[in-house]
């Protein structure tokens, strides 16, 4: 039980700095101001819901 905690703890720490940093530099970067706002707000949508989920059961398993 606490491998398969500390596998979904490192599963939701790994998505999150994988999404902060490439997601910044791969949306932000090409795209034009008035385009940037309405695909973050999409983009990140489902990063919290991935966030969320991920840390649910990282402590239900704890």
């Amino acid at each position: 039980m606490t491998v398969a905690a500390s596998a979904t703890t490192a599963l939701l720490f790994g998505g999150m700095v994988l999404s902060s940093f490439s997601s910044a530099a791969v949306l932000l970067t090409p795209l034009p101001a008035t385009v940037t706002e309405p695909t973050i707000r999409r983009a990140f949508a489902h990063f919290y819901l991935y966030g969320i989920s991920t840390a649910v059961v990282a402590a239900l398993l704890i």
